[in-house]
């Protein structure tokens, strides 16, 4: 594709050529950039879940905006993509790598650190995808469902 587009530039009369790039280069990365992800603002401390009908993950905090999705039976898709404390990992179940072990909740933080805002907080047992490791902090990826 890259390479069509340098040789329809390639082709144009010499004049017209920096204007043409411009306008075609312009327009082929915008069309192969993807549409921004739409954004969902959580109102209400909501717990939320791996499907519409699945189990609860995770807790969600008012105040909280989320990178949403699809809409379906009630519940809206958002991606969690946030820090959390690295050390309560467990082994990986269904086909997410890892789990949060232990006993209790994880907080989920705006920052990799203690001082950073918390966002909500993941159930023992809940899956995610580890993004990026910082120290004893890991920024996770997991999508949920929240009721809407």
């Amino acid at each position: 594709t890259m390479a069509l587009a340098q040789s329809i530039l390639a082709l144009a009369p010499l004049p017209a050529m920096g204007l043409l790039r411009r306008h075609f280069l312009f327009a082929f990365l915008s069309a192969a950039l993807p549409l921004g992800a739409q954004q969902a603002r959580i109102t209400t401390t909501s717990e939320v879940r791996s499907a519409p009908s699945g189990t609860v993950v995770a807790e969600l905090n008012a105040g909280s905006s989320w990178a949403s999705g699809a809409t379906r039976d009630g519940f809206t898709s958002v991606v969690i993509e946030a820090w959390v404390e690295a050390s309560r990992f467990a082994g990986g179940r269904d086909s997410f790598p890892v789990t949060i072990g232990g006993g209790g909740n994880l907080r989920i933080r705006e920052q990799p650190s203690l001082q950073g805002r918390i966002l909500g907080s993941f159930r023992a047992g809940a899956g995610m995808r580890i993004l990026e490791r910082r120290d004893n902090w890991a920024r996770v990826r997991r999508e949920v469902w929240v009721p809407t």
